[in-house]
């Protein structure tokens, strides 16, 4: 879970890409447990990341279509569906927002699973196949020639763990994140607010009858 000081000043504001970025990540990254070595970050992005998992005692490795030294961190230019590594080379993985986008998830998972030692742990999350992702999949139907605005899979939590269980042994695998699609039209301060306390709340409504609305889920599997 994202750490928020819960002593929130009525004044501070949360800016809504930084606060789905970090609870998304601080979830992956305390599921993986303490650092043992190399970890790899398959779509690693702009790196922020790898500075989080060094932080947390990791020696963190990125890879990216867009990535690449340029950046001043461990990160290479390539695709999860051909890991440019060692099979055995990792300690640990993270694959946050990843399957989604790519054409080919399996074969991502079976790459992620090659190249972890045993025992090493990935975290993954995804996108959720949730009333409130509905946008997310009215995309799916855009008509041909027209610009899309966001294209990505949702998941169900039976589909996620099932890839999943191909190759590893599920430690984790729960729903997560209830913000409304209509957040970010909300004033800053109201929207800091509403972020705040859904994150305290965000453990309870995943156990609750209303766990089908998480907009993600997160799996965690260890390879035998």
């Amino acid at each position: 879970m994202v750490n928020i000081d819960p002593d929130l000043d009525p004044k501070a504001v949360f800016g809504l890409h930084e606060y789905l970025h970090a609870r998304d990540s601080n979830l992956a990254h305390e599921l993986i447990g303490a650092p043992r070595g190399r970890i790899l970050d398959v779509g690693s992005g702009d790196g922020g990341d790898l500075d989080l998992l060094k932080s947390r005692g990791w020696s963190p490795i990125g890879i990216d279509p867009m990535g690449g030294s340029h950046r001043g961190r461990f990160c290479v230019v390539g695709v999860g569906e051909s890991l440019p590594f060692r099979s055995g080379s990792f300690s640990g993985a993270t694959s946050i927002l990843v399957l989604p986008h790519v054409a080919d998830p399996p074969r991502v998972i079976r790459e992620i699973h090659r190249v972890l030692r045993p025992g090493a742990i990935a975290a993954f999350v995804v996108f959720s196949a949730s009333p409130l992702n509905a946008r997310i999949a009215l995309a799916q139907h855009t008509p041909p020639g027209a610009a899309r605005s966001f294209n990505a899979r949702l998941f169900t939590r039976g589909a996620i763990c099932r890839l999943l269980q191909s190759y590893f042994r599920i430690s984790y695998c729960e729903r997560s994140d209830f913000l409304p699609w209509m957040i970010g039209r909300m004033p800053p301060l109201l929207r800091s607010r509403l972020l705040w306390n859904l994150d305290r709340l965000d453990s309870r409504l995943s156990r609750s009858p209303l766990a089908f609305l998480a907009r993600k889920i997160v799996a965690v599997g260890v390879k035998a």
